[in-house]
């Protein structure tokens, strides 16, 4: 799969991606636009700032497409040595969107595990990337 196609929007040192796996309905990440830093604390306060700013607003969209109950943020960097960070919209109840059922059967504790092999079809995928980009008021070119 082209991770190209699960990008939700483009900022000037970030890219926002919806993530290839939905098992939390609206799951998305950042990824630092350059090489370096891995590390959070090693980047500037205006990127940090920058950060700070789509995350807010990722949020803000998420809560109006889906009304998720929660959220957990994550920047571990244990797999993949690159600055990102993953919002993870949180789910007390059973969602459905788009004729798919949704279940956090994780909810009250830690987002993971969660189930790897959580595969949509890629119209749902892209129903769910138009939803949020439709909240985000962006156009992406790919």
């Amino acid at each position: 799969m082209d991770y190209r196609q699960n990008i939700l929007k483009q900022y000037d040192n970030w890219t926002l991606f919806l993530h290839e796996n939905q098992s939390y309905l609206g799951r998305c990440y950042i990824w630092y636009a350059h090489d370096n830093p891995v590390d959070m604390f090693d980047a500037d306060c205006i990127n940090l700032k920058e950060l700070y700013d789509i995350m807010r607003e990722i949020k803000r969209a998420i809560s109006k497409c889906f009304s998720p109950d929660m959220y957990n943020y994550a920047s571990l960097n244990n797999l993949i040595r690159h600055l990102h960070c993953h919002l993870v919209p949180r789910y007390n109840r059973k969602v459905t969107f788009n004729g798919v059922m949704f279940e956090d059967n994780n909810w009250g504790g830690n987002y993971a595990p969660y189930p790897h092999d959580f595969i949509l079809p890629q119209d749902t995928m892209k129903t769910i990337r138009e939803y949020i980009q439709s909240e985000l008021k962006c156009e992406v070119e790919i």
